[in-house]
C-alpha cells in the first residue's frame, strides 16, 4: 500500500510539473514580450539576491581577516618580547648577575606560557579567515 501511495505522489508531482511547463509555454506563446520582461525581472531579482549574499560573504571575510591579523600581531608582540627577555637574560648571565637572570627567566617562563595559550586562538582565527575566504 505504501508503495502505491509513493508512486501516486511521484506521479502527481510529475504531472503538476508538466502542467506548469505547459502553462508557461502557453503564456509565452500568448505574449512573448511580457514573458521575456518577466523572465528578465526574475533574473534581476536573483542577481540582486546573489549580490547581497556576496556582499555579506565579503564583510564576513573582512571581519575574520581583521581578527586573524589582530591575533597574529598580538602573538608576534609576545614573540618579540620573549626574544628581548631572552637577550636580557643572557646578558645578565654573562655579566654574572644571576639574581637578575633568574628574575628575567621567571618573567620569560610566564611569557612563554601565555604564548602557548595564544597559539590555539591564532590558529582558530587564521582558520576562520581561510574558511570565510572560500565563500568570497
Amino acid at each position: 500500500m505504501a508503495g502505491l501511495l509513493g508512486f501516486l505522489a511521484a506521479f502527481s508531482k510529475k504531472q503538476m510539473q508538466g502542467v506548469g511547463d505547459s502553462l508557461t509555454r502557453a503564456i509565452v506563446a500568448w505574449d512573448p514580450e511580457t514573458a521575456t520582461d518577466a523572465e528578465i525581472e526574475e533574473m534581476i531579482a536573483e542577481l540582486d539576491k546573489i549580490t547581497v549574499e556576496a556582499g555579506k560573504a565579503k564583510a564576513d571575510f573582512d571581519r575574520e581577516q581583521k581578527e586573524a591579523d589582530a591575533a597574529r600581531k598580538n602573538y608576534d608582540r609576545y614573540i618579540s618580547a620573549a626574544d628581548i627577555l631572552e637577550g636580557q637574560m643572557k646578558t645578565s648571565q654573562t655579566s654574572g648577575d644571576l639574581v637578575k637572570a633568574s628574575d628575567i627567566q621567571s618573567s620569560l617562563d610566564k611569557l612563554l606560557d601565555e604564548l602557548e595559550q595564544l597559539k590555539p586562538e591564532l590558529e582558530r582565527e587564521t582558520q576562520e579567515a581561510a574558511e570565510a575566504k572560500e565563500f568570497c
